[in-house]
């Protein structure tokens, strides 16, 4: 997990341990060098045996709380992190820091700026 968790961590996204079961990532959105939320995943640790050998049990995770925004695929995030955890965090790393760009960019009429 180590390995995962350096990886991540230059790129924004942060992957920690919660307990035995259960680990979180934590993803950092930015914009013109400007840090704005951290959402944050909580995955659920399951083993899957494979059909032809029982000795042979296969890690995946599965979603069980974020806080990620409700317009996400949140499905389709959660298939990827059934399939590949490296492709979970990456396609929702994306997904946000184009949120945070195209906010940025119209600007968010909820925002008031000071001056």
């Amino acid at each position: 997990m180590s390995e995962l968790q350096r990886a991540y961590r230059v790129g924004g996204s942060g992957v920690f341990a919660i307990d035995d079961t259960s680990v979180g990532v934590r993803f950092e959105t930015s914009f013109q060098g400007m840090y704005h939320e951290e959402y944050f995943a909580v995955l659920q640790i399951e083993q899957q045996s494979s059909s032809s050998n029982n000795n042979n049990n296969q890690e995946y995770f599965a979603l069980t709380k974020h806080t990620l925004p409700g317009f996400l695929p949140i499905d389709t995030l959660q298939h990827k992190a059934r399939q590949d955890l490296s492709l979970f965090i990456q396609e929702t790393s994306s997904l946000l820091q184009a949120f945070v760009a195209r906010r940025q960019l119209v600007g968010d009429p909820g925002v008031v700026e000071s001056q």
